[in-house]
């Protein structure tokens, strides 16, 4: 799909086998519900799915308005934005039970639940996010990026950045509330909801190091943890690539304190680079890794670009 947008005027788009779901990138490709249908339905049977480079935008519905993965249904989805999406649980993405979910290198941005999820929700099943974003997402109930419920749900976090998410609730970032369910964390920034906590939920929360929260909610213990700490981050942009992300600031605490999970961040820029300039080349914490020579902001309302040279000393 090269250079299109595509609106479900007539009814979402059933995906019931497998397929490749190839776009162009941000605002190259655009899946649209219009604000009148939900975007994607991933039924069983379409195990092996992978929707790539698309931003998948105004859908409306009960459930998963932007990408609905039904009862044992799996998705990968790469290097796509999904974001202004609405619906009653699960703005963005919701997956029903016993589903998987892979998100890479992709942001979930701008959706809306009238009860939980605001970015993301899930019944049961496992969602994995590396290199991804969570940002600007709102839930009048709780978890105003992820929200997980039911039995056997199982979160894995690897160098992802949650930030910034409202939740009219108590839990403005990630919640599960599942039985046995739990929360895998690392290399991860989980920080600075507009509202509510970072962390809540009757889950295990196990952290594997290098993680950073702002309010000491996730559990984050290990001895490379930074609880209860600003991560300093630009607002949320399009920083070169084709996703929109959150950059650290350069006396953000993120800078050289990660560990390397892959050999690029969530906009394909190398890992790891020497951040903080000492000679040493360490990943940073987060989806995001840091350039100290250049950063690249646009501005995603206006679409000038801001160029801003490293600090002075």
């Amino acid at each position: 799909l090269n250079g299109q947008r595509l609106c479900m005027a007539c009814g979402e788009i059933v995906i019931n086998k497998r397929v490749t779901i190839t776009g162009s990138g941000e605002n190259a490709t655009i899946l649209a519900g219009n604000n009148a249908n939900r975007v994607l339905v991933v039924q069983p049977g379409a195990e092996g799915t992978v929707i790539s480079g698309v931003t998948i935008d105004s859908g409306y519905g009960t459930e998963g308005s932007g990408i609905l993965v039904a009862n044992n249904g799996q998705l990968t989805v790469r290097n796509s934005n999904i974001t202004g999406n609405y619906s009653g649980w699960g703005g963005g993405i919701a997956g029903g039970y016993d589903t998987r979910i892979v998100l890479v290198n992709t942001t979930v941005s701008g959706n809306q639940s009238f009860h939980h999820g605001g970015g993301i929700y899930v019944r049961s099943g496992e969602i994995t996010l590396r290199n991804s974003t969570v940002s600007g997402n709102k839930a009048w109930g709780d978890g105003g990026g992820i929200y997980g419920v039911r039995e056997r749900v199982k979160l894995i976090l690897e160098s992802s950045t949650v930030t910034d998410n409202i939740a009219l609730g108590q839990v403005g970032g990630v919640c599960i509330d599942g039985r046995a369910g739990d929360l895998t964390f690392s290399n991860s920034i989980v920080a600075n909801q507009e509202t509510g906590s970072d962390c809540a939920g009757t889950a295990d929360m196990l952290s594997l190091g290098h993680n950073l929260d702002s309010d000491g909610t996730c559990g984050f213990t290990a001895s490379t943890d930074q609880p209860f700490t600003d991560p300093m981050l630009y607002p949320l942009s399009l920083n070169t690539g084709s996703t929109w992300t959150h950059v650290p600031m350069s006396v953000s605490p993120v800078i050289d304190r990660g560990i390397c999970q892959a050999m690029t961040d969530q906009r394909g820029v190398p890992r790891p680079l020497d951040g903080n300039l000492d000679g040493v080349a360490i990943c940073d914490i987060g989806a995001v890794e840091y350039n100290p020579r250049l950063i690249q902001i646009r501005n995603r309302f206006t679409g000038e670009t801001l160029v801003i040279p490293p600090d002075p000393e």
